[in-house]
């Protein structure tokens, strides 16, 4: 899918031209800090990942690549056994047929997606209406689950080697923290990834000082009827929006300059193509929300953004960037814009 945020982007271009970025200072001891933060499943990691591959100029090694084939197989086999615990728990296995609950059972029982149980994941999904179906209603699946489920031969097969659109598509729980070096127009960044799981955010504090220069926030915009996989009471939308304004609005953070991504801007426009009314119905309880608002992507893109920037805690002004972060084009222009921003504002330029 082609990139959705070119049009934001572009307005980051009043403030940018090619003489400006030839002007920026290219001091070999200035580092940027960049703290990057968001919920579970925001697609931080991806973020990560797509620096990796578009700034580093580093190819992901062979060592590097098996390891996201395991865990591209384990999100093939943990995501539709997922969909089967469900069928299981609401007792429909009776409306199987004969062959899907032979690949029921298999999949169920099984530690780890091979040759065979990859072959009856491909089955259930193409050819088992019930588990299609199931998924579509399951709020407690991974974004990229079809992907998951049509790719599930190939990546279950033992020569499997992960390329990479395969790689930003794997789903990783960031544990503790990472950092990733990189330059851009000569500057030199470093982005410090927490993990965003609730068990990870008592984390956060620990990395902030002095020298971070921004905050990237991401919120994932097409979770907004899902479900916390930690607690399936409470709305990934609701949770990265009480996360949000906690974050902005602390003391910790009142000197540091926020930027928001609005990710997954691609399955939210998929989910408003099939179904218009989905928003309409989880926020049924606004006055503002309608029919009109909820079939429509760039309407709903705008609510959701707004409904986040209304809780945005920090007295300084907040750049704002719907983004896909699976898409390379996207993600490019999108890390362009936000160094100008950055090192506009290092420069004291814009007012935030």
């Amino acid at each position: 899918m082609g990139c959705i945020c070119s049009s934001k982007v572009s307005k980051v271009s009043k403030y940018i031209t090619s003489n400006d970025r030839d002007s920026f200072p290219k001091n070999d001891e200035d580092l940027f800090k960049l703290l990057l933060l968001g919920s579970g499943d925001s697609g931080k990691s991806t973020f990560r990942n797509q620096i990796v591959h578009n700034f580093i100029n580093e190819n992901f090694s062979e060592k590097m690549l098996k390891k996201y084939a395991l865990i591209l197989k384990s999100d093939v086999l943990v995501n539709m056994q997922k969909v089967l615990w469900r069928i299981e728990e609401n007792d429909m296995q009776e409306l199987l047929s004969p062959e899907s609950k032979q690949c029921f059972d298999f999949v169920v029982e099984a530690n780890n997606l091979n040759c065979e149980i990859a072959g009856k994941v491909h089955y259930l999904w193409k050819k088992e209406i019930l588990v299609k179906s199931t998924a579509e209603r399951h709020i407690g699946l991974d974004s990229q689950y079809e992907f998951y489920f049509d790719h599930a031969l190939r990546i279950g097969h033992p020569t499997f080697l992960p390329d990479v659109e395969d790689v930003l598509k794997a789903r990783i729980k960031t544990t503790g923290f990472s950092e990733t070096d990189f330059s851009m127009y000569g500057n030199k960044f470093k982005l410090i990834d927490v993990g965003g799981q609730r068990s990870e955010r008592r984390k956060w504090f620990s990395k902030i000082n002095s020298d971070i220069t921004a905050v990237l926030y991401l919120i994932a915009v097409d979770e907004f009827d899902k479900v916390l996989e930690e607690d399936f009471r409470v709305n990934r939308f609701d949770d990265s929006l009480e996360l949000f304004e906690q974050i902005s609005s602390s003391n910790w953070f009142k000197d540091i300059p926020f930027i928001l991504f609005l990710n997954k801007t691609d399955l939210l426009k998929k989910k408003i193509s099939e179904n218009p009314e989905a928003m309409y119905h989880r926020f049924s309880d606004d006055e503002n929300m309608n029919m009109e608002i909820s079939s429509n992507y760039g309407e709903s893109l705008g609510y959701l953004e707004n409904q986040i920037e209304n809780v945005y805690g920090s007295s300084r002004e907040l750049y704002t960037y719907p983004m896909c972060a699976i898409d390379i084009e996207c993600s490019r222009n999108v890390f362009k814009a936000t160094q100008d921003v950055i090192l506009r504002l290092e420069l004291g330029m814009i007012n935030m």
